[in-house]
């Protein structure tokens, strides 16, 4: 079923988050969630960690960075 005012969402580049930040590695668990953009920016929260992964452009550069949420005390983040 077609819906021509809905505008199509198309694939043009995907990567690992891992990749894409400095601080993690192919074992680092990292369960996205959700992704918010703004500002040229993507931001990804997790379901298993509190920080917030901020990314530029799906390309590994020193602007991407896990930003660190000081002083969260729990073990669950799922929908929070």
């Amino acid at each position: 079923m077609s819906h021509p005012n809905i505008p199509l969402l198309k694939l043009v580049k995907e990567s690992k988050v891992y990749k894409l930040l400095g601080s993690c590695n192919s074992d680092s668990r990292l369960e996205a969630r959700g992704v918010l953009s703004r500002d040229g920016y993507c931001y990804v929260i997790f379901d298993n960690l509190p920080d917030i992964a901020k990314i530029n452009n799906l390309e590994v550069n020193t602007d991407n960075q896990l930003i660190l949420q000081q002083g969260y005390q729990g073990q669950d983040y799922e929908g929070t």
